[in-house]
């Protein structure tokens, strides 16, 4: 009787929380957005209320609540609270902005707090990518702790000591001369970011003394985790193309923002995408997008960067310049990748007895009547579960071995095949 009221919760409550985190993410995108298009509308045109800022965060933020559902569903419910927690990041970003705009309007007396809220929130999705990432490795407990607490401090340092150097006539700038602070926010802030680049350090070093079995996971972990560096270079990017190449403070902060949704989500994706197992020709096919990702970004900053100081010298030498950038930064690409590619293939097929030890004792009774070639009904029946839980159950056991990919093969003979290799029916 206890497994049939466990199983009916399954079926009909988990479903209904996992769609609710998604819904809330979309509500409040939708009102922040809708907010921003009056103020858009009503004559504030800054880069804050730029249509392509708002809409970016708010599909960015949606999209991840996704993948977080997606997670939950295959049965990573710490993964898809970390994806939970992210959405909820760039929508409060998103969220606060819309504040904000609103209060400069009104001259609120909050307003001055909100505002120093926003400056200093864009740390904190960075912030939460990089935790995620260094969950999905073991003996990181103490530096995310103590990350943690320094990303804390840095928003909340930046938060209140942090001013605008104009009046609050609308939100300032994302750019360095509209806001002033302190030594001490200016010296969390340079911490901060030194912590954001020391993370995907060390867990690239965790990856090399990491087992066969994590590679790469492990691989997409530190692809994650360097995404927030990469966004502050991004950052100082924008800042190179406003002196010398003229490009105003507000396109530039749009950009910014753009990034952050973009990078987020792309986070995101690999995050979503990190399991003990993963490894096969689809995850490394997906490792190699990941860092053409990187190659991508690194020709656009280039190019950006070297196109603004070279703006005097002509049109011909910055041309020849973008393509001797765009060739080298591919070649670099395509070594990296096959080196990095190769590096995981040398074994990539982990013992099945590491992928079998990840299944719950639920799912490897469910495991054991399947490898029996006991049906899906009559499965449901001797555990005294519904159909549909035997079904989550099943989804959840083929993602734990690797087999949530859509390359056409039967998972269940597979699955049968792992289970009998290891001896786990014996």
């Amino acid at each position: 009787m206890l497994d049939q009221v466990r199983g009916f919760t399954s079926v009909v409550r988990v479903p209904r929380s996992r769609a609710a985190a998604p819904a809330v993410v979309l509500a409040v995108c939708l009102v922040a957005v809708v907010a921003l298009a009056f103020h858009w509308m009503d004559g504030l045109r800054t880069f804050v209320t730029h249509p392509v800022a708002t809409l970016a965060l708010a599909g960015s933020a949606t999209g991840i609540a996704m993948l977080g559902a997606r997670r939950g569903a295959l049965g990573d419910r710490a993964g898809s609270r970390w994806l939970f927690g992210l959405a909820v990041g760039v929508a409060a970003y998103l969220g606060l902005g819309a504040l904000a705009t609103t209060l400069t309007q009104g001259g609120s007396p909050v307003t001055p707090a909100v505002v120093g809220l926003w400056n200093a929130w864009w740390a904190v999705p960075l912030a939460t990518v990089q935790l995620a990432a260094l969950r999905t490795m073991p003996r990181t407990r103490g530096w995310s702790i103590a990350f943690g607490a320094l990303a804390g401090l840095s928003v909340l340092f930046a938060a209140v000591l942090a001013e605008p150097v104009d009046p609050f006539a609308g939100v300032p700038p994302a750019a360095p001369e509209g806001w002033s602070s302190p030594p001490v926010a200016g010296a969390l802030v340079t911490l901060y970011f030194l912590a954001t680049v020391t993370t995907p350090v060390l867990l690239a070093v965790r990856l090399a003394h990491a087992d066969r079995a994590r590679r790469v996971a492990g691989l997409l972990a530190v692809a994650a985790a360097a995404i927030p560096p990469l966004l502050v270079v991004v950052c100082v990017g924008l800042a190179v193309a406003r002196d010398p190449g003229n490009v105003s403070a507000s396109i530039g902060s749009v950009g910014y923002l753009v990034s952050i949704a973009v990078g987020c989500l792309a986070a995101s994706i690999a995050l979503s995408l990190v399991r003990p197992t993963a490894d096969g020709p689809a995850m490394r096919r997906i490792v190699g997008g990941i860092l053409g990702g990187y190659a991508a970004v690194g020709v656009v900053l280039s190019a950006t960067w070297l196109g603004a100081m070279l703006v005097p010298a002509g049109p011909l030498v910055s041309g020849l310049v973008v393509a001797a950038i765009t060739l080298s930064v591919g070649t670099g690409w395509w070594l990296a990748v096959s080196a990095i590619l190769g590096w995981l293939a040398t074994h990539e097929k982990p013992d099945p007895a590491v992928r079998l030890a990840l299944l719950s004792p639920r799912e490897r009774e469910v495991m054991a009547l399947l490898a029996d070639g006991v049906r899906d009904a009559e499965i449901a029946a001797r555990l005294h579960l519904s159909e549909r839980t035997v079904e989550s159950h099943l989804t959840r056991i083929f993602a734990k071995l690797g087999l949530d990919t859509g390359d056409g093969r039967n998972r269940r003979v597979l699955a049968v095949r792992a289970w009998t290799e290891a001896g786990a029916g014996s």
